[in-house]
């Protein structure tokens, strides 16, 4: 495929048909200003108002045209940005996808003004804010999103990664009172045991649905987002939605005063490392307020094999629910992605696949 130069625009500029020229000066100009590098503020303002003017005045393909010049430019102006997101898809999907001028309120905009197509390409792009997840979730139930998304389910699920089914929990992981009555040491000891219990056993899976993802992250970003705020009711909330327990049992697990069931349930929810520590900081405050405990079960945290934490929370889901059938489970422990995709490497040593030395390590 040929590209056209920005000479070759501006030479073409003298031979068309006014009612062209309107196109062939867009091109050229924007042709000229993706060939520099960073522009000045006075640079950008001048191309703004010049594009500003031809965008409504010129086709789609056009449009598309300069999207895709624009679409990487970490100087494009914003006002144009902005414009060309909520065009046509055709239009917006190089901007949506890729541009990183977009702010938290032009994602905001964009899909309060925009049909499900935009709504999916939102999604996909990286690093985005809990308020844009938050109304992604809420324009689900207002337009036809829900619906966008099953009809392209059975494309999703061929190139989604798969997820674990867990093995059903022993019977001694299901008493949540007496693991709440355990000393920490005694509770230590109790993890390394499930640890050694569960090493090398093979994990099922299925594929993700793109829905299923999206709830996901959303209840993550929740979980993230009520810890630095100090919202207790969404934190509880956002933590029994991805575990499937019931908030009783999560407002326990949160007050614990050593912060063992913290842990568990933050390794079990698939948050990243990152996120997964802010909240150990900030879910409790009592256990932050010692140097020494938050640094205990920030060791325990990162020792913690995800699996040991996903049997401890199947045995203390709702009644019923950790003896659903492996092939249609409600919860899907997150974990299993990076666990799956390791299913072709050479085993681990001997040592690396029981962390129990290092749980009591940290004790």
């Amino acid at each position: 495929m040929s590209h056209r130069a920005a000479s070759d625009d501006l030479m073409a500029l003298a031979r068309v048909l006014p009612q062209d020229r309107d196109a062939t000066l867009l091109r050229a100009t924007t042709g000229l200003y993706v060939q520099e590098p960073p522009h000045d503020r006075d640079a950008m303002h001048r191309y703004e108002e010049l594009a500003l003017y031809f965008l409504p005045k010129v086709g789609v393909s056009d449009r598309a045209h300069v999207a895709a010049l624009l679409a990487s430019r970490s100087d494009a102006p914003p006002a144009v940005i902005r414009a060309l997101a909520r065009d046509r898809i055709e239009v917006a999907t190089p901007v949506l996808r890729q541009s990183p001028i977009l702010t938290t309120i032009d994602l905001l905009g964009v899909i309060s003004s925009t049909s499900a197509d935009h709504h999916r390409l939102i999604a996909g792009r990286p690093n985005i804010s809990v308020d844009v997840l938050r109304a992604l979730a809420l324009a689900r139930g207002q337009t036809p999103v829900e619906q966008a998304l099953e009809l392209t389910a059975s494309a999703a699920e061929a190139t989604a990664p798969a997820v674990a089914i867990p093995a059903a929990p022993a019977e001694d992981d299901r008493d949540l009172d007496g693991f709440l009555r355990l000393q920490p040491r005694d509770r230590l000891a109790r993890l390394a045991a499930v640890s050694e219990r569960h090493a090398g056993t093979p994990i099922e899976s299925q594929p993700r649905k793109l829905e299923r993802v999206l709830r996901h992250a959303f209840a993550c970003a929740e979980v993230v987002a009520s810890a630095r705020t100090g919202n207790r009711r969404r934190l509880v909330a956002a933590f029994a939605e991805i575990l499937d327990i019931e908030t009783v049992a999560v407002e326990r697990l949160l007050d614990d005063a050593s912060g063992e069931p913290l842990v568990l349930m933050i390794k079990a929810s698939g948050l990243k490392d990152t996120d997964g520590r802010i909240v150990l900081l900030l879910a409790n405050p009592e256990l932050s307020r010692s140097v020494e405990s938050f640094f205990r079960l920030a060791e325990l945290y990162a020792s913690l094999d995800p699996v040991v934490a996903e049997a401890f929370v199947a045995g203390w889901r709702k009644p019923g629910e950790s003896e659903t059938a492996p092939t249609a489970p409600k919860h899907v422990p997150m974990f299993a992605e990076n666990r799956v995709g390791r299913r072709d490497l050479p085993p681990r040593p001997a040592e690396a696949t029981v962390p129990a030395r290092k749980i009591q390590a940290a004790g």
